[in-house]
């Protein structure tokens, strides 16, 4: 973190800075489903943050009360993962059964190893703005607060290899069959005819056994991560001693969570700290 202060003087406080972010953590492997995800994800992030602090109330007064407001973006820089998709408009077909173009008429394959690919994936944007007061009287602050925190929703830019076209949706087998059958139109609530009888039904002759998944059929937002949006409200109590050979602090705190779009569960919590100087 690099910045300035710009004024510190009688509470009154305008600070500026930049940051940079590099994550310590694996990024997802893509091997299990709903692992943890620590830090950021592996993404490299940089961003601004800019602080302020002004005082309400006279000089004569015996306590000060003050307004602060904190604002920090932070942009994340894209990189690989992998990740699952659905197909254009079939919801959870990744659980579908999938074949295979040159293999028998026996042979199935869950939809997810095969819609489980490497992407390029583009984060974009955290911001973290709070606001609130703090009221301070000799050796005591109050201070209670609103934060918001969110980031936009990702995107799935491109595919890091090919997509090899030669799956499609399992249908159903039939007797003297030597290829296997495709059902294109099935979804994961509906079992649909296989696409030589939907061309037969269509007078376009014997038909065709085979209908593969192409790239354009892949749903990429299906594989993004939403954008997220948190509510948290907090409320600390501090006490600071300054003595001839040691200084002393001592804090309270309790905050609570209100997720609103894609975020965790509700929760609060409590913390404290102490801290000597000698």
């Amino acid at each position: 973190m690099l910045g300035s202060t710009y004024m510190s003087e009688n509470n009154f406080q305008i600070a500026y800075y930049s940051h940079y972010t590099f994550s310590t953590a694996d990024s997802d492997p893509g091997n299990y489903m709903f692992d943890a995800v620590a830090d950021n994800n592996g993404h490299i992030g940089m961003g601004a943050g800019v602080n302020f602090q002004i005082v309400l109330t006279r000089e004569e007064s015996n306590y000060d009360a003050c307004l602060f407001l904190d604002l920090e973006h932070t942009f994340l820089i894209r990189k690989n993962h992998m990740r699952t998709v659905d197909l254009i408009k079939k919801p959870w077909s990744r659980y579908l059964l999938l074949t295979r173009k040159d293999r028998g008429p026996d042979y199935s394959v869950p939809a997810i190893n095969v819609l489980t690919r490497k992407f390029k994936v583009r984060p974009y944007s955290m911001v973290d703005f709070s606001f609130g007061m703090r009221i301070k009287k000799s050796s005591f602050e109050l201070e209670f607060g609103y934060e918001l925190w969110g980031r936009g929703d990702e995107r799935l830019h491109e595919l890091i290899c090919p997509f090899p076209e030669i799956y499609g949706i399992k249908g159903i087998k039939q007797d003297g069959d030597t290829e296997p059958r495709t059902a294109s139109l099935s979804t994961i609530g509906k079992i649909e005819a296989t696409d030589d009888e939907n061309a037969a039904a269509d007078n376009t002759g014997a038909g065709f056994k085979f209908v593969p998944i192409k790239l354009e059929d892949l749903n990429f937002k299906s594989g993004s991560a939403r954008s997220v949006i948190n509510h948290k409200v907090h409320l600390a109590l501090s006490f600071l001693h300054k003595g001839k050979n040691i200084d002393g602090t001592f804090g309270l705190g309790a905050f609570y969570e209100i997720p609103q779009r894609n975020s965790s569960l509700k929760q609060w919590g409590l913390w404290g700290k102490m801290a000597t100087t000698f």
